[in-house]
């Protein structure tokens, strides 16, 4: 499933791990290595009730202070960190000090992205903030359906959704700011014709993408179960994305996730975690985690940032351990490393000359946006 012919590699390219060269090759060579991406869960609690979140599990009422949002940032940078991407957890957008951290983050020299709901009202100068210093923001929102919007999310919040997304493309083009804008789409139980009116809802509507990605499921829950998809699916997807898919806008397909599904390939099929080198969680418990969709789960718990500073917590033995053989019963189908995983696992299957060789083929093509993010 690919982007239109011409247009550079977008946002959620597979092969973004290649322009990591040498934490690549570091990790090819069985070191544990220093993350280049961190996600941030600023609060515990959100505005929403999914029906297929992954964290509500581990919500509370939790949040970072003002001061501890600081020091994680700073240590990020410290440590050589290169991304941040504030999502949850919670809802970001519920912490009072987000558009302060966003700057200090930017100030800094770390790209920053955003992933909401956007179901959080929004003054004018934080509107300007994110558009000013964000990498991408990325709004879930599934539907623009109001009744299957409330099924789907539990809440009647689609108006004022809609409402900050049309406030973030006036600000971005006044603003002339560079920041992606985009919609995402988990594919729960919409209907094709409901899926491509919110396409051609946002086709006009200033954004930059809609993504649309299978929904996954959701360990701790046994009662949730994702749909079968069809073979009619992906052929409506492509069509989607053909139709659609211009210079400007972009219908994005999770491709490696639609194609493990329309070919009946899910499950991991490799041992251990190798992907969580170039990725690591800070939950607003102030604790850091092996990965985003973990916060909170003592599992996965790899040290609290009152004890050990970040460089410690993340070069420890948890960790470690943890890349080598977590339990993957734990764990999405397509969880935030999964890609990764399959690349890595690949590539240590091979002769050293042969990835040498792949690895330089790679890296010497254009980056995919946001190359850093992974």
């Amino acid at each position: 499933m690919s982007v239109v012919a011409g247009i550079r590699p977008h946002q959620f390219s597979s092969d973004k791990v290649f322009f990591h060269t040498r934490r690549l090759q570091e990790v090819l060579g069985g070191k544990v290595v220093m993350p280049s991406v961190y996600e941030i869960s600023p609060v515990g609690y959100c505005t929403q009730k999914c029906v297929y979140c992954v964290s509500r599990g581990y919500q509370s009422r939790l949040h970072l202070t003002k001061s501890q949002m600081e020091n994680i940032i700073s240590q990020i940078a410290e440590v050589g960190g290169l991304a941040i991407t504030f999502t949850g957890g919670g809802e970001p957008l519920l912490h009072p000090y987000l558009a302060g951290a966003i700057e200090l983050a930017s100030d800094k020299g770390l790209s920053i992205g955003l992933i909401t709901n956007g179901a959080v009202r929004l003054s004018e100068q934080v509107v300007n903030t994110l558009v000013d210093h964000l990498s991408f923001c990325r709004i879930s929102l599934d539907t623009i359906d109001k009744a299957l919007y409330r099924q789907l999310r539990g809440v009647d919040t689609l108006s004022l959704v809609l409402k900050n997304i049309e406030a973030l493309v006036r600000a971005k083009v006044r603003r002339g700011a560079q920041v992606l804008l985009g919609v995402q789409v988990v594919w729960v139980n919409q209907s094709h014709s409901d899926i491509e009116a919110t396409i051609r809802y946002f086709l006009g509507a200033g954004v930059d993408f809609v993504q649309i990605r299978p929904v996954d499921n959701v360990p701790s829950d046994t009662g949730f179960y994702p749909p079968f998809y069809l073979k009619a699916d992906e052929h409506f997807l492509r069509g989607l994305q053909e139709r659609f898919s211009t210079s400007a806008f972009q219908v994005l397909l999770s491709a490696d996730k639609w194609n493990e599904v329309f070919e009946g390939r899910l499950g991991k099929g490799y041992t251990g975690c190798p992907g969580a080198n170039f990725t690591a969680a800070i939950g607003h418990d102030y604790r850091v985690y092996f990965c985003c969709t973990h916060i909170g789960n003592e599992a996965f718990y790899l040290g609290d940032l009152r004890e050990a500073p970040l460089r410690k917590i993340l070069l420890g033995s948890k960790r470690r351990t943890l890349i080598g053989h977590v339990e993957h019963s734990h764990c999405q189908n397509q969880c935030r490393n999964h890609v990764l995983n399959k690349i890595i696992t690949s590539l240590q299957n091979m002769d050293d000359k042969m990835v040498q060789g792949i690895i330089a083929t790679k890296a010497s093509q254009p980056k995919p946006l946001h190359w850093e993010f992974l």
